[in-house]
Order: C-alpha cells, then sequence, then structure tokens
C-alpha cells in the first residue's frame, strides 16, 4: 500500500485483530497470498480459496449486527483485494458497504467524532485513495472530501522517532483531497458539457475558472515546509551529481534524452510524482482532450517519467499510484503526439 514507512503501527494493529476474527484473519491470508502468488506468477487459487471462506463470515456478522473494528477492515481488505485483482465493480461495492459501516462514527457529512479510533481513520483515507481509481472518469465518488482536517489521528501513529513524518503525510492527505476535488468539478464540467444549450460559453468559463483555483492550491503545495526543505536538499544533490559529472553512472535512471535526476529522499521523489500527476489530471478537466496541450501538462508528464525512472517501482507503486500518473502521462506523450518514447525508452 505504500503507506508502512508513514503508519508502521497499523497494520500490525489489524494483525492483531486478526488473532481473534476468523472473517479478517482470511481476508489477511487472501491478499497475502494474491500478492505472493502475483510476484511468482502463479495463479491466485489460494486468495480466491480464502476469500471464499472469509466472505461468509463478514455477511454472517452483518447479519447478526456484529459491528467492529475487525468487520471494518475485513471489507476493506475486500475491497484493496478486488481493486488488485482489477475487478473495479466489486471494489465500488465493498466501498460503499465500508463506507456505511464507518458512518457510526460520523457527527456531521465529511466529519468524524473523537472517539474513532486512529486506525479506522487511516482506513477511511486509503479507502478514498481506492475510490479515486473508480471516479477518476466521470462516476461520483463514494466518499465525501473530508471538512475535518485535524491530524490529531496521524500524530498517534506515526513513528515517534521520525515526527517530520507528520508533515509528509498531511501533505500526502493534502494532495488526495485536491484530487477528490478535482474529481467532483471534472463530473459537474462533463455533465454541464453533455447537456449543450445556449449558456455553453458561461459554463466554459465556469469550467475555467474553477480549475484555476484547483491549480493555484496545486501549486501552493509546495510552500509546506518538508516540501520545501525536500526540494532543497534534491537540488543541493542536483548540483552535487552534476559536479561530480556523476551523469554518466546515472544513465539507467534517466528517461529519454532528459538529464537524469537524483533523489535520496524516495518518499518525497515518490509523492512529487502524484503532484505532477494531479495536475495532469487538472488539465484535462479545462482541455479535455489527448495530447500535450496545454504546455503546463507537457512539462508535468515529463517531471513524471522523469522522477519516477529515478524512484522506481517500489517506491511509488502504492505511495503515489504511479499506474494513473502513468496513464495520464500516456495520454500526454503517446504517440504520434510523442514518437520518442517508441524509438528510446
Amino acid at each position: 500500500m505504500g503507506f508502512a514507512q508513514l503508519f508502521p503501527s497499523v497494520f500490525s494493529t489489524i494483525f492483531a485483530h486478526s488473532m481473534t476474527n476468523e472473517g479478517l484473519r482470511f481476508m489477511m491470508l487472501a491478499v497475502s497470498s494474491f500478492l505472493a502468488d502475483n510476484m511468482a506468477e502463479l495463479p491466485p487459487l489460494r486468495s480466491y480459496r480464502y476469500l471464499q471462506m472469509g466472505i461468509p463470515r463478514i455477511q454472517q456478522a452483518l447479519t447478526d449486527g456484529q459491528i467492529d473494528d475487525a468487520l471494518v477492515y475485513s471489507v476493506f481488505l475486500a475491497a484493496y483485494l478486488h481493486l488488485i485483482g482489477g475487478e473495479l465493480a466489486s471494489t465500488r461495492r465493498h466501498l460503499e458497504g465500508l463506507r456505511l459501516l464507518l458512518q457510526r462514527y460520523n457527527t456531521a457529512a465529511g466529519e468524524f467524532g473523537p472517539n474513532m479510533p486512529p486506525e479506522l481513520m487511516f482506513i477511511y483515507r486509503m479507502a478514498i485513495r481506492m475510490d479515486h481509481q473508480w471516479a477518476l472518469g466521470d462516476q461520483e465518488a463514494i466518499f465525501p472530501l473530508l471538512t475535518n482536517q485535524s491530524d490529531w489521528w496521524i500524530q498517534r501513529l506515526v513513528d515517534y522517532s521520525q515526527p517530520e513524518m507528520v508533515e509528509w503525510a498531511v501533505a500526502q492527505f493534502a494532495l488526495d483531497d485536491l484530487l477528490t476535488r478535482a474529481i467532483a468539478i471534472n463530473r459537474r464540467a462533463i455533465q454541464l458539457r453533455e447537456s449543450g444549450g445556449p449558456d455553453q460559453d458561461l459554463a466554459e468559463t465556469a469550467i475555467r475558472r474553477e480549475t484555476a483555483k484547483l491549480l493555484e492550491e496545486h501549486n501552493a503545495w509546495n510552500n509546506r515546509g518538508c516540501v520545501k526543505a525536500a526540494k532543497r536538499k534534491q537540488e543541493a544533490e542536483q548540483q552535487m551529481m552534476e559536479l561530480n559529472d556523476e551523469v554518466i553512472q546515472a544513465e539507467q535512471d534517466r528517461f529519454l534524452h532528459y538529464p537524469p535526476l537524483k533523489f535520496s529522499d524516495k518518499l518525497y521523489g515518490a509523492i512529487l510524482v502524484q503532484y505532477y500527476w494531479v495536475q495532469i489530471y487538472i488539465t484535462f478537466i479545462t482541455y479535455p482532450h489527448p495530447g500535450p496541450y496545454p504546455y503546463d501538462r507537457f512539462e508535468a508528464a515529463i517531471d513524471v517519467c522523469r522522477t519516477y525512472a529515478n524512484v522506481g517501482w517500489s517506491h511509488t507503486c502504492g505511495t503515489c499510484r504511479v499506474v494513473i500518473g502513468l496513464y495520464l502521462t500516456g495520454l500526454t506523450l503517446g504517440e504520434p503526439m510523442y514518437p520518442m518514447g517508441t524509438l528510446y525508452y
């Protein structure tokens, strides 16, 4: 999932609950078996067997009204398993169920009471990220935008030996919230364009105005303390690499003919990949056509590729959902608009 570095205790808590809950234990085995067999290039037969044992127990708990934290974790893992298995319709059904289970902690729309365990706030946040996979086109998001932006739960889950991770978690979730708003605006823009009518020019003006607000907030993300510090460090490392003539050794981290980048802080690099592809997505709201226009979209796509080339799959996979980024980058740089990729990549 890419968040063990930020929240190392969450998965230990889920594991502890599984010791006394069969449904959760089978769902953990289903997910782990799927991942292990996928890495070994084997069919996920074990995963489906555990899933068949876990789902009836989840259904029985729902029937009996046994709503507890273990059930929430079980439904979340079921959604996650179907997501990584590419079954988006089943993912959506589980996410809808998860939203209903979490409503018992609601004090108002998009707000949770202080009695909500911090681990369940983490689950809520991860569910929002899974929701993005489904709603990225023109679908309505399942989870509403959080209005309560308190980071109390983050402080309780982050490793005390790395207090700076609180800032990074807040920065990561700020990009997620920005994407949630962008998805809602994009869906509304699609509806306005499909409706037609004599006020189409006014509608486009409104779309551009809302998109400009998103891009302004997107740019302001760079003013966060942890981001500015990481950027200064990366720029210094880049200069040292160039001064020491280490560019040749970094050839394997190069994207096409562009100069290679150097990121020793892989977390910053991974989150930066998401920063760039969120910008690409926002430009598609105003200009919903594939290609390298506007130029900001083209630059962001190149930055996605250059950053990913150095940071790598293992660091970006869960943290920034790089598959979405590469998809949006493909819409921007694909042949014949950017044929160099087919020649040199």
